[in-house]
C-alpha cells in the first residue's frame, strides 16, 4: 500500500512524551488512513518501545522498528527504508503537532506551486482559504520522497 505522507519519528528514551505525541497524531484533521507512521526505536532503555507497540496495535498504517543505538540520523535513515509515502516528514516524538499540520501541508502541496520541499511555518488561514474552519498553523517541513522508486 502507498500513502500520501510518511511521518518518521526517531525515538530514544521518550516514553514520557509519547502519549501526547500520539494524541496529536490522532487529532489530525487530515485523515490518517493516507498517512504512514514509522516509529524507529533507537535502542531506548526506558518503555519507549512498549509504548510505541501499544500505539501501533490495531493500526495497520503504523510501523514500529527497533535498532541498536546509533543516533537520530541513522534512525531516520532506517525509517526511510520503510517509507511508502510520496511525502516524508520527520516530527520528533517530543513534539505535539498542531491539529491541522498535515491538512496545511496537503493544501500547500495541492496549491499552484510545484515544489519538492515545503519547510517552515504554513499558515492555514492563508493557504487553506477563509471559511474552512482552520484557524491554526502547522510548523514543520515535508519533502517529496522517491528514492528507490524510479
Amino acid at each position: 500500500m502507498s500513502y500520501r505522507f510518511t511521518l518518521i519519528s526517531a525515538m530514544y528514551n521518550v516514553a514520557r512524551y509519547l502519549p501526547e505525541y500520539f494524541e496529536s497524531l490522532e487529532r489530525q484533521t487530515y485523515g490518517l488512513s493516507d498517512v504512514q507512521i514509522v516509529l524507529v526505536d533507537d535502542g531506548s532503555t526506558d518503555e519507549t518501545l512498549a509504548v510505541a507497540h501499544d500505539f501501533a496495535r490495531d493500526r495497520p498504517n503504523v510501523v514500529v522498528t527497533h535498532r541498536e543505538n546509533r543516533g537520530q540520523a541513522a534512525a531516520r535513515n532506517s525509517g526511510l527504508a520503510l517509507a511508502k509515502g510520496e511525502w516524508v516528514s520527520f516530527p520528533d516524538p517530543d513534539d505535539i503537532l498542531e491539529d491541522a499540520f498535515l491538512k496545511a501541508i496537503a493544501a500547500a502541496i495541492d496549491g499552484p506551486n510545484d515544489a519538492d520541499v515545503y519547510a517552515g511555518r504554513v499558515v492555514c488561514s492563508r493557504i487553506c482559504g477563509p471559511g474552512d474552519g482552520v484557524e491554526t498553523y502547522a510548523v514543520g517541513s515535508v519533502g517529496r520522497y522517491s528514492a528507490g522508486r524510479d
